[in-house]
This record gives C-alpha cells, structure tokens and sequence, in this order.
C-alpha cells in the first residue's frame, strides 16, 4: 500500500509538470504570432475612388509596426497604432502608397488610386462673361 501512494505522487506530479509545461511552451506561441506575423495595415474607411476636393484622409490601424510611411513620408500612429493624415491631391489620377515595417525589416504596402477632378466654376447663361462684349460692340 504504501508503493502505490508514492507511485500515484509520482503520476501526480508528472501530470503536473507536464500541464505546467504545456502553458508554459503554449503562451510563448502565443506571444510569438505577434513577431512572426510580420506587420499588417488595415484602412477604415476606403479612401473614395473619386474626389471633388483636392485632399482625402486616409484612416486606419497599423499593427506589429516601427515605421509608417505615406508616399515615403513618415506619419505617426496613437499608442494603438491609429493614424489619420490628410493627402494633399493634384487634379487627375494619383496613387497613395502606404507602407509599414516591422522591427525585422519586413514591409506591408497599401496602394490606393484616387482621381481628383475638380469643380469647374459654373457659368449663369444671363452673367455677363467679360471681354466678350467689348469685342462684339467694336465688331458691329
């Protein structure tokens, strides 16, 4: 009888270990997924395809990151890794390129095409358009 209560202390405290182990080996998995995931960039909202105006925001949350850059412009993020930063526009087709780092070295890039067509100021048919009308009176 008393072999078997110093066998199943044994077997107790094997288990024991063995489960203390598997936590242990289990949470450092866990913890790596954040070093070998590498960095990711997530937009919220979309930046539109086509603006009137000659900016946009772009939105988003960077994570795993040490650098970000907007058309190889640096920006910061919040502590959880927010950004917003407003991009100045030319009229016609622009690309926006966003790329993030890790601390390895390893990037993820974000291209985005935008078309700024601006407004054209509108012209009231009964609104005289100046310098016409001098040459049509000298032409009479």
């Amino acid at each position: 009888m008393h072999e078997s209560a110093l066998t199943l202390r044994k077997v107790l405290r094997g288990l024991l270990f063995l489960v203390v182990t598997v936590i242990f080996f289990g949470y450092i998995l866990y913890q790596s997924r954040l070093l070998l995931g590498g960095p990711k960039l997530t937009l919220s909202p979309e930046p539109p395809a086509m603006v009137e105006e000659p900016f946009v925001m772009l939105e988003g949350l960077a994570e795993n990151i040490v650098k970000i850059t907007i058309n190889d412009k640096p920006i910061v993020t919040t502590e959880r890794g927010e950004f917003a930063q407003r991009i100045m526009l030319t009229p016609g087709y622009s690309i926006i390129k966003l790329e993030a780092y890790d601390r390895y070295g390893r990037m993820e890039r974000l291209e985005r095409s935008v078309v700024y067509t601006p407004l054209l100021p509108v012209i009231e048919p009964n609104q005289p358009s100046y310098g016409n009308e001098e040459s049509s009176e000298e032409g009479s």
